[in-house]
């Protein structure tokens, strides 16, 4: 995850305001993404997993 200025090879989506960017190859393979901030145990933070998906991803 960074934040960084959309380009050719890129996917821009807007959710309520907030613009997303994903490698057009990564959504293609992976389609969309869920992005979330919480709280488990200790850590605290953005999360980010495959809307698809059931428990996997990056946190």
């Amino acid at each position: 995850m960074s934040l960084e200025e959309a380009t050719e090879t890129d996917v821009e989506t807007d959710v309520n305001g907030i613009k997303f960017v994903v490698d057009k190859d990564l959504h293609k393979r992976f389609g969309a993404v869920k992005v979330d901030y919480g709280t488990k145990m200790f850590r605290k933070g953005f999360m980010i997993s495959l809307e698809s998906d059931d428990g996997g991803g990056c946190h």
